[in-house]
Formats: C-alpha cells, structure tokens, sequence
C-alpha cells in the first residue's frame, strides 16, 4: 500500500507555541517528505485548506496513493510511520476519516449547512 502525507500551510509559523519543525522532524525521522500545498500563497480564512485541497486532488497531481494522510502541521506529530497508519486504515472499513470538533466555528449560524451525524463532533476540523 502507498501512503502519502499531504499538508496546507501558507507559510512556517513563527511562534513557538506551534510545532511545525518537530511535525517535519518527525516525518524526516521516518524518511518520510510531506507534500505541502500552499506555501507562499494568500490565506483567505478558514476554508482556505479545503479548497487548496481541492484545487490540488482536481490538478490530478495526486500521486495514486492507496491511502492519502491529510493533517494540519502547526499542531500536529507522527509517533508512528505513516505507513502504520495507513495498515491500520487498510485492516478498517476504509472510511473517509477526518478530524472534527464539536462546535462550529468560527460561524456557529452555519451549523444547520452541515451534515448530521451519529457523532457530537459534526464539524470540520480545518483550521
């Protein structure tokens, strides 16, 4: 199985309460270099990594992995090699899986645009 790490960043954040270079480190640690979209260009809000996202899955410059690892890399560490990831997804369902948050933010008035779901955490992690 092919696995690859995908992440959107307009830039390295400068702030030492992010962990951006260990997100790095830890994937250098495992040989592993993640695609990251988005470098230089205009944050323009929240959406701006789903879109990017999209744009990119659309470009057809995906690779044809079996298993996309799509994460944030301000806060974010691998402790295991993402190819473990991935067989483990792999031994699963196979399921869309994403990160999700319990509140809609930053505009709670558009919580009734999302999906329902079995799950208090509704909401798109996406920052």
């Amino acid at each position: 199985m092919k696995c690859e790490v995908i992440t959107v960043t307009d830039r390295e954040p400068t702030q030492d309460y992010y962990c951006y270079r260990e997100f790095l480190a830890s994937l250098d640690r495992f040989g592993v270099a993640p695609n990251i979209l988005g470098n230089g260009q205009k944050w323009s809000g929240l959406m701006t990594k789903p879109r990017t996202l999209e744009k990119w899955l659309k470009s057809g410059k995906e690779r044809h992995t079996d298993c996309l690892i799509i994460c944030d890399s301000w806060d974010l560490v691998f402790a295991v090699h993402p190819q473990e990831i991935a067989e483990r997804w792999d031994d699963g369902e196979r399921t869309w899986i994403a990160g999700a948050e319990r509140n809609c933010f930053p505009d709670a008035s558009l919580a009734d645009k999302h999906p329902q779901s079995d799950s208090s955490y509704r909401y798109l992690n996406s920052g």
